[in-house]
């Protein structure tokens, strides 16, 4: 589960919460990785948004200089927060664009669905 944001993005503040809830329920599962990749341009906004908004899950910055190569790479249209879900082969299975307070029940669904497909 990859998370884009920015420290400045308004809904991707508003979802930490429910990430949080994801984190709390699949954070001790090996089969369940979490990561935020921040497309901030301000080190200094990103580590105030870090201390103000607790993340337990690993937290990237994406140089600017990369934003561009991260958004070929990532399939991203740089529409924020997006959510990128990866099986266990790094093919990407589905993408979540911008929050919605239904959002966490898709996330959970996804994980559930994910773990299952694993186990066979």
């Amino acid at each position: 589960m990859v998370i884009l944001w920015a420290s400045w993005c308004g809904p991707c503040i508003e979802e930490i919460p429910d990430l949080n809830k994801v984190y709390n329920r699949y954070g001790e599962d090996k089969s369940v990785q979490m990561v935020s990749l921040s497309l901030d341009t301000d080190e200094s906004n990103w580590h105030d948004a870090l201390q103000n908004h607790p993340m337990p899950w690993r937290q990237l910055l994406l140089p600017s200089s990369l934003h561009s190569s991260g958004n070929e790479i990532l399939g991203f249209d740089g529409s924020i927060p997006t959510v990128l879900f990866f099986d266990n082969r790094g093919k990407l299975i589905e993408k979540i664009i911008g929050y919605d307070k239904n959002n966490l029940k898709r996330y959970l669904q996804i994980i559930s669905r994910v773990i299952e497909k694993n186990k066979d």
